[in-house]
């Protein structure tokens, strides 16, 4: 099973993505978990940047995501609500 776990924070030192990275060592065996921690690359939303003006840091990660049996999103809370612009 391949799973894609991604971390919600742009932070370098992370707990999000340290609590993932956890999960990839102790993953069982035939579990392939990808941890994701670089969502600060992708651009935010913009119905603009749609079709052939796709920016290729976002359909890399489509092809990520498509390659996967599941996902697991860590995500920060801040004041108690998920990070708007990240």
């Amino acid at each position: 099973m391949k799973l894609l776990a991604i971390s919600g924070s742009a932070r370098r030192e992370s707990v999000n993505t340290a609590l993932l990275i956890a999960l990839k060592v102790a993953a069982p065996k035939g579990v392939d978990v990808s941890v994701f921690h670089r969502l600060d690359t992708l651009p935010i939303f913009s119905p603009d940047l749609e079709g052939p003006r796709t920016p290729v840091e976002v359909l890399e990660f489509l092809e990520l995501v498509s390659g996967c049996q599941g996902t697991l999103i860590a995500s920060p809370e801040y004041v108690r609500a998920i990070p708007g612009g990240a």
